[in-house]
């Protein structure tokens, strides 16, 4: 993955540990960001100072979608990774994490489908 051309998608439930260390990390490595689940504006809220690039979403569908919206509209949009690295419990949108990765795949394919057409 190329530093800068990548996308996270982050959240869930948190399980009491800080991101504030997390925007660290990723302020210069990650191009945007979109956060999910329960823990959405938490985590906005810890990563605020550091992160400017950020998107809090309704839901991970929501969040694929804005995800591929947002490479559409860079100029070299074939470079980017979308990277779905929660951070946090899949629950209760989840019942595992094989779960949330299908889930994951399955409407990325969805939503990459209409970009195809």
């Amino acid at each position: 993955m190329k530093e800068g051309k990548i996308i996270l998608i982050a959240g869930g439930r948190k399980k009491g540990l800080s991101f504030s260390d997390v925007g660290d990390l990723i302020k210069d490595k990650v191009k945007m960001t979109f956060l999910i689940g329960e823990a959405k504006y938490e985590i906005a809220e810890e990563i605020k100072d550091k992160v400017k690039n950020f998107l809090i979403c309704e839901n991970l569908e929501q969040a694929v979608q804005k995800a591929i919206e947002f490479i559409g509209n860079e100029k070299e949009n074939n470079e980017y990774t979308i990277l779905f690295s929660p951070g946090c419990a899949s629950f209760p949108d989840f019942n595992s994490a094989e779960h949330r990765g299908e889930a994951f795949d399955r409407i990325f394919h969805k939503v990459k489908q209409k970009y195809e057409t």
